[in-house]
């Protein structure tokens, strides 16, 4: 089972190639950089299932040749509470924008997160985006809150335990995603499923949880004024906060009744097996 399209996907179907009746393939592909494109398409006849996290990367791995029944998707299961209790920010009140993951450029695009406080802070938004979890873009990124003075409207907050995910997310209005690649973002969905209002970049994943103006918004990936335009029309109409953060936890929950990853991995692992 091969996380990753290099040396050990790659050695596995050197084997397989070797010895094909002794080693069966299951390759996941978690994320929509060309890398795993490039590789499970090249190798396509050496995977017996391709597991695809999103529709965006079911679709292209189909694209690519590789065959129907070899491709299963995987979805999450998240925390989803059986009645949603929370609040959402009111008129006069600052806004809170939420995001968590690798604090990183690459991928991630951390480094978008000030640029876009800045064309708030132009358009008169009173807000706070709170901002969780670690990576190399860190240290550079507290530095620059301080020298473009953020401070008072940015907070770093670093690592969360997982347990306390959910809690972190019913504190916030908006769930914010600059990213340029995703496969299906687990946090988004975690966000959803707290009530917290999607404004995302459209990336893998991004279309399997969000449908643009009912639980969420989709803008182009990089275009931080269109992801300012969508929280300022949710600062002005503070009502669509509640109505669509419902929608989003309603979305996720709903989904969840149709999740059973036991049974998706052991009827996977039969099918493989007796292939």
């Amino acid at each position: 089972i091969c996380n990753f399209p290099q040396y050990t996907f790659w050695s596995a179907c050197i084997v397989k190639h070797l010895y094909s009746d002794q080693i069966k393939i299951i390759a996941i592909q978690h994320s929509d950089d060309p890398v795993y494109y490039e590789a499970y398409g090249l190798w396509r006849e050496s995977i017996d299932k391709c597991v695809a996290v999103s529709s965006r990367i079911e679709n292209r791995l189909l694209k690519l040749g590789m065959k129907k029944e070899t491709v299963s998707r995987l979805g999450w299961k998240v925390n989803c509470e059986t009645t949603l209790e929370r609040t959402w920010s009111g008129k006069g009140a600052r806004l809170q924008i939420g995001y968590a993951g690798r604090i990183t450029t690459a991928q991630k695009r951390a480094d978008l997160l000030p640029v876009l406080s800045g064309k708030l802070l132009e358009r008169g938004i009173d807000f706070q985006m709170n901002i969780a979890g670690t990576g190399n873009y860190g240290e550079t990124l507290k530095e620059r809150v301080q020298e473009e003075g953020y401070g008072s409207c940015m907070t770093l907050i670093g690592h969360i335990d997982r347990k306390n995910i959910s809690e972190f997310w019913r504190g916030q209005d908006i769930m914010i995603s600059c990213s340029d690649i995703e496969g299906h973002s687990i946090t988004q969905s975690e966000a959803m499923a707290s009530g917290a209002v999607p404004v995302v970049t459209d990336v893998s994943g991004a279309e399997d949880d969000v449908e643009d103006g009912y639980n969420g918004f989709i803008v182009p990936a990089g275009d931080m004024a269109a992801l300012s335009d969508r929280i300022c029309r949710l600062y002005h109409n503070r009502g669509e906060l509640g109505r669509m953060g419902m929608s989003a936890y309603r979305t996720v929950c709903d989904r969840q009744k149709n999740i059973d990853l036991t049974v998706f991995w052991n009827e996977l692992l039969r099918k493989v097996w007796e292939s």
